[in-house]
């Protein structure tokens, strides 16, 4: 029989690509994952990953069997949650894992509310961006992830996770009060020689910034690189140039600051658990309440 740890290893180098991260999810060394991935493949009698530059890759057979173990790892976590719903208590921790602009408005609501209504219940929340959160759940250090994904965005979040849409984040335009009137009048096109805030290339909000430039007929001209939307929105009111952030993230507005919505794709914000684990009393309670709570503002 294929021993499960072993196949959650090669679960994760289909995702991490390398078994130095794999090494580095699991907290051991990288001779221990290699020297377990080889076992797998004896165990599976045929070779399961080949090396692809600095990376590995998959064959055939590896995939086949990543797929088979995010089924099996999905039935244990299933198993173990049918003994724990005979009990049915809410008690016991739970980590949920929020990008930084969400932990406000998104998980302490929600995070608040737990507490209030299960005492036994430990709630603690931690900030991670999207990719460092889904690790978390894999690794079994979060047990729920909200998080967000700019179109356009693939559906598949990776094996072994479940994502549950809780709404679309729309883009906001940031810009001096002097151009508010140009920016809703003339939308993006009439910015096209005005300078540009944005975080680091290859950033998701970057990326959207470029792609939305250039569907209207120019290159922005990026001015001022800053990592913080909140800051982005001082250097706007400054009048230093304009900015796109998300919706959530333009609630707080210094004086000199026009918003301005744009008529662009919005942002899919999810919220992401372990297959298997949705029933487990503690992580149906949580997904109930943040629903709970999202509509209730």
């Amino acid at each position: 029989m294929l021993d499960t740890r072993r196949l959650i290893l090669l679960r994760d180098l289909s995702e991490y690509g390398t078994v130095t991260l794999v090494a580095e999810a699991h907290g051991i060394t990288v001779s221990a994952v290699s020297q377990q991935l080889r076992a797998l493949e004896a165990e599976a009698g045929a070779p399961l990953m080949l090396r692809a530059g600095r990376g590995m890759r998959l064959t055939r057979a590896g995939e086949v069997l990543v797929q088979r173990t995010a089924k099996v790892v999905a039935a244990l976590e299933e198993a173990a949650g049918a003994v724990l719903a005979l009990d049915g208590r809410v008690q016991g921790s739970l980590v949920v894992a929020c990008f930084q602009t969400g932990l406000g408005a998104l998980a302490a609501p929600p995070a608040r509310t737990l507490r209030e209504r299960h005492p036994g219940l430990e709630v603690r929340l931690f900030d991670a961006l999207p990719a460092q959160a889904l690790r978390l759940l894999r690794n079994r250090e979060a047990d729920v992830a909200i998080t967000y994904r700019y179109a356009p965005a693939p559906d598949d979040i990776g094996a072994g996770l479940r994502a549950r849409r809780l709404f679309g984040e729309r883009l906001m335009l940031l810009v001096p009060e002097s151009l508010r009137a140009a920016a809703v009048a003339g939308g993006l096109g009439a910015l096209s020689e005005a300078d540009w805030i944005a975080g680091e290339d290859g950033t998701p909000c970057t990326d959207a910034l470029v792609q939305a430039a250039r569907a209207a007929g120019f290159n922005p001209r990026i001015a001022h690189r800053c990592h913080h939307f909140a800051t982005m929105a001082e250097l706007a009111a400054a009048g230093l140039g304009a900015a796109i952030v998300p919706e959530l993230s333009a609630r707080r507005r210094p004086p000199g600051l026009a918003v301005v919505p744009l008529d662009l794709p919005e942002r899919r914000i999810d919220v992401v658990v372990r297959d298997g684990t949705q029933d487990r009393p503690v992580i149906a309670e949580a997904l109930r309440v943040i629903e709970e709570e999202l509509h209730s503002v």
